[in-house]
């Protein structure tokens, strides 16, 4: 056997084997996925390298195709008979305008034809990709290529998506005295290989609204907060007017806010959402006494109203607390742990200032302050 023929069937047993089963590919925003592909079996240099990109900020994926040598592609589907005349690839007959100029000259090789179905005037030359849920962007079409990018807008609403690679062929520059652009095809190859791709989305890329809305809320209420302490903040009012005065200030401050409880994807969101609504608890919490000669009073809350701060309040506080915690050792973002940790500064100086005003006094209120306490400590021990 001739070292030719025994070429000329390595390619076509690679030929043979292209393709499979899809290949399931996942990708984050800036991931690549990479793949190496043997267009025949005796040849490294006729190896290609794919290489798929995700995008995520243009909702684009990126696919290369490289080579040791220059690849050709098609950009459509065309018969043998359409595009080849004496053995060459005739640009003008290509179902799409070709722009270079000039033109190189690509000459199909004695073993390329032998891989082409019989007769080579049916042969049918694959457009090199198939898609979906993908639309190429546009880009000038090139004869020769040294490597090959193709850019692909996402199209709305999908993620998930599928690349395949088809027709691929690879060429060596014929030597010229001219010094001419003369190309021979050497080899080509159906890869027929299915790329499952799912891509996987930053909640937050897209939550820029979101963020601002959560962003102002959380403002506006500590705003209100702010000026509500800045009345009551000591805890004592003159009479039982300026009492009723408060108790008619918070409904309304808790009516103007009220909790919010959806839960966002976007950390980054939920964190104020969290500080929100530990604002709206902390204001929720608050009572003011009414001053007497003998420094007691009674309270803003109805008669037989439990003394001291609330336990169930207390073992909520250390809940959150632990929440947090949890939330702070899975992120490596450094924003979004400084966000934590001041939620958790919210939180204490919210139950520092209700323990100031209320005490503690129950035996269920001394054992809910303990567990309390033991979530600060937690946090404190592991958040450094």
């Amino acid at each position: 056997m001739t070292l030719r023929l025994l070429s000329i069937l390595l390619l076509m047993l690679a030929a043979f084997h292209a393709g499979g089963a899809p290949i399931n590919v996942t990708l984050a925003g800036g991931d690549t996925y990479t793949d190496n592909i043997a267009l025949a079996g005796d040849s490294r240099d006729l190896d290609i390298m794919v290489k798929i990109r995700f995008n995520e900020g243009e909702n684009q994926l990126v696919v290369t195709v490289m080579s040791y040598r220059q690849l050709f592609v098609l950009e459509a589907d065309a018969r043998y008979k359409q595009v080849v005349g004496h053995n060459k690839i005739d640009a003008t007959k290509l179902p799409y305008v070709v722009t270079e100029d000039p033109l190189p000259e690509i000459r199909l090789s004695k073993p390329f034809r032998r891989l082409l179905t019989k007769p080579e005037k049916k042969h049918l030359f694959h457009k090199w990709y198939t898609v979906d849920g993908l639309q190429a962007a546009e880009r000038p079409y090139q004869f020769v290529n040294e490597f090959i990018e193709e850019t692909f807008d996402i199209k709305p609403q999908r993620d998930k998506v599928s690349f395949t690679l088809r027709d691929i062929c690879v060429m060596d520059r014929m030597p010229d005295k001219k010094q001419r652009k003369r190309y021979e095809l050497q080899t080509i190859l159906d890869v027929d290989r299915r790329y499952d791709i799912t891509l996987q989305r930053d909640p937050c890329l897209e939550a820029a609204t979101e963020l601002e809305i959560a962003s102002n809320s959380l403002a506006n209420i500590r705003g209100a907060m702010a000026v509500f302490l800045k009345a009551y903040g000591n805890g004592e009012v003159a009479d039982t007017e300026s009492q009723n005065a408060f108790k008619e200030v918070q409904s309304s401050i808790l009516g103007q806010f009220p909790p919010i409880t959806v839960e966002s994807p976007c950390g980054h969101v939920q964190e104020r959402y969290d500080q929100y609504n530990a604002c709206r608890d902390s204001i929720s919490t608050m009572n003011v006494l009414i001053k007497s000669a003998g420094n007691e009073g009674v309270s803003a809350g109805a008669v037989g109203e439990e003394k001291g701060i609330s336990a169930a309040t207390l073992y909520a506080k250390a809940r959150h607390i632990d929440k947090i915690v949890n939330q702070w050792k899975n992120s490596a973002d450094p924003v979004e742990r400084r966000d934590l940790v001041k939620l958790y500064k919210d939180i204490v100086a919210g139950v520092d200032q209700l323990i100031r005003r209320k005490g503690i006094s129950s035996p269920q209120q001394k054992q809910a302050a303990a567990v309390y306490d033991k979530a600060k400590s937690y946090f404190e021990a592991t958040v450094k």
